[in-house]
């Protein structure tokens, strides 16, 4: 049997968003995206790594989770120092939301 998803609803009322909005840019705003791929139930962005970028992407899954809980993330550290990839994906319906934060970032 198929477990329940979460409903596609974000916790944030309109008047916190801004905020939110100015989090997600300022966690990524020294990030240098490799690449962003699209994927069927959301998005994996590849960024090169740098310093203090693992603990604002944590920070980051950390603060969406909470608001967003239909969402899935995922940090990948690659060996020898290399690319640092987040993959965020949800049911349908949610790819559009993901794109729009990435985008504010």
């Amino acid at each position: 049997m198929t477990e329940p998803r979460s409903p596609i609803v974000c916790s944030l009322t309109a008047a916190e968003l801004p905020a939110r909005r100015a989090e997600i840019r300022d966690a990524l705003r020294s990030a240098t995206v490799e690449a962003r791929t699209e994927l069927a139930d959301g998005y994996a962005v590849r960024f090169t790594a740098a310093a203090g970028l693992l603990p604002r992407l944590a920070t980051l899954v950390e603060l969406e989770s909470e608001c967003c809980p239909f969402l899935t993330f995922a940090i990948e550290v690659a060996e020898q120092h290399g690319p640092i990839s987040l993959r965020i994906t949800g049911p349908c319906g949610t790819k559009d939301l993901v794109r729009a934060m990435l985008d504010e970032g």
